[in-house]
């Protein structure tokens, strides 16, 4: 073996451990709002797609925390699906009279933290599923924990919350060298 074949070996070795990606990707595909115009952490009970790094804790479903030795920057992806269960187009009086938030929260931050990536999306009006996406890059230290937050504020419309089904999907990646 030559000296470079054997240097390029060495470096990719080197290259593949330093630069593991350490991060968790959750899902949960059915999931109902338990009330109106009140903030709701999205539980992540099931195991997760990917996932290593030991950032999940089962006593806290909703989490997802920076263990020991993990501290750096993180890119976030969250994707939050709202659909009526039965199906059922919103209206255009639904359209105009509610939206749907949607939040990456750090260590519990409510919504209105410039700092929080969130979006606000009215449902369009003749459709029966309404999708947001949400993106959020930033320095995370040892027992920060993120959370998917969602609300949904309804002006009087008297369109039940029950009717609500949520799938939602969360990417919590470190960023390689990020200490």
């Amino acid at each position: 073996m030559s000296w470079r074949t054997w240097l390029d070996r060495r470096i990719r070795m080197i290259s593949s451990n330093v630069c593991a990606p350490k991060g968790v990707k959750l899902e949960n595909r059915l999931c109902t709002l338990p009330a109106a115009h009140v903030p709701f952490a999205i539980p992540f009970e099931d195991p997760p797609l990917w996932h290593d790094g030991g950032f999940l804790d089962p006593a806290h479903p909703t989490r997802v925390t920076v263990p020991a030795g993990l501290s750096g920057r993180y890119h976030l992806i969250a994707a939050v699906r709202w659909r009526d269960q039965d199906e059922q187009q919103f209206s255009v009086d639904f359209s105009e009279g509610c939206f749907f938030v949607a939040w990456i929260a750090v260590n519990g931050d409510t919504g209105h933290s410039p700092r929080d990536s969130g979006t606000v999306d009215a449902p369009a009006a003749y459709a029966s599923v309404t999708t947001q996406q949400t993106v959020l890059e930033t320095a995370l230290d040892v027992g920060d924990y993120i959370e998917l937050q969602v609300r949904w504020h309804d002006a009087a419309t008297g369109y039940p919350v029950e009717n609500f089904h949520i799938g939602a999907w969360l990417t919590v990646r470190r960023l390689c060298g990020s200490d």
